[in-house]
């Protein structure tokens, strides 16, 4: 059976490739740097863990900033329903909300240290984690449908709740996949992981 692939948006949670990544792009940046030099490292081995981990939040940092412009770029013209849960000291929470500019898009990780954003054959989740938990979302691009929905339950009708509101948004024929790899890379809207 063929497993869909996870396709990263964006992700600064440690993993050791991520480490291994960095400490190669030293290595490779010391060799160019000091070419004609007498080397005092004589192999990535030799970097320190803490010369490895600044380069990492170096890099995380330059992904950031590339991140944010793509996904601005991406919200131009389109509205997008979030629903998923935050993880509290005191329990795990169910909400939603819509996200029509970047800072709705950041209140998804106030307080989170990590955060990882990622695209499964179209479906856009974040999750992002701090020191009391892990907030865990799911967005879908609002349609026409969904945004005449909200737009009536804002001003006529207010009987429904905002979480019953926001698990209607989220379903068919209210709202679609976002396919953002697809549309902002230009990748195959579905990609699957090769068998081994």
């Amino acid at each position: 059976m063929k497993e869909a692939k996870e396709r990263t948006i964006f992700d600064n949670y440690y993993s050791k490739e991520r480490f291994e990544a960095a400490r190669d792009s030293l290595w490779e940046n010391y060799q160019y740097g000091n070419m004609l030099q007498n080397c005092e490292i004589e192999s990535p081995e030799d970097f320190s863990d803490n010369e490895i981990f600044v380069e990492m939040d170096f890099v995380s940092n330059i992904e950031w900033e590339e991140f944010q412009m793509d996904f601005k770029n991406f919200l131009i013209n389109r509205t997008l329903v979030c629903t998923g849960s935050v993880g509290l000291w005191s329990g795990r929470f169910e909400g939603g909300n819509l996200i029509q500019d970047f800072n709705d898009m950041r209140k998804l990780w106030t307080d989170c240290d990590y955060i990882h954003i990622f695209d499964i054959n179209g479906h856009l989740y974040v999750k992002c984690s701090h020191h009391d938990g892990t907030n865990f979302f799911e967005l879908r691009e609002l349609n026409q449908k969904g945004l005449d929905l909200y737009a009536r339950h804002n001003w006529v009708d207010v009987t429904w709740s905002d979480r019953r509101l926001y698990e209607t948004l989220f379903k068919n024929p209210y709202s679609v996949l976002p396919n953002y790899v697809h549309l902002i890379w230009g990748r195959k809207r579905c990609e699957y992981e090769k068998a081994a």
